[in-house]
């Protein structure tokens, strides 16, 4: 038997502020801010000149400088 997975069952990841997502992931805002200017932390412009931001990215930047090599 086949089974067919329902595409709308997995909902997707939401957008954040900048702001919000530092206070969510108990950040400092300019800390998160420059990651984002840096290119650190991926972000994402939706319909507008404001950036915003996924969690699991975020975390994803703060892991892969952990385990980064270190000089």
């Amino acid at each position: 038997m086949i089974e067919f997975k329902n595409r709308f069952e997995e909902t997707p990841e939401k957008f954040y502020a900048i702001k919000t997502a530092a206070d969510l992931l108990g950040l400092r805002y300019w800390q998160l801010q420059r990651a984002v200017k840096r290119g650190l932390v991926p972000s994402h412009r939706l319909l507008t000149a404001k950036r915003f931001v996924r969690l699991s990215e975020i975390i994803a930047a703060i892991e892969s400088s952990r385990t980064g090599v270190q000089s």
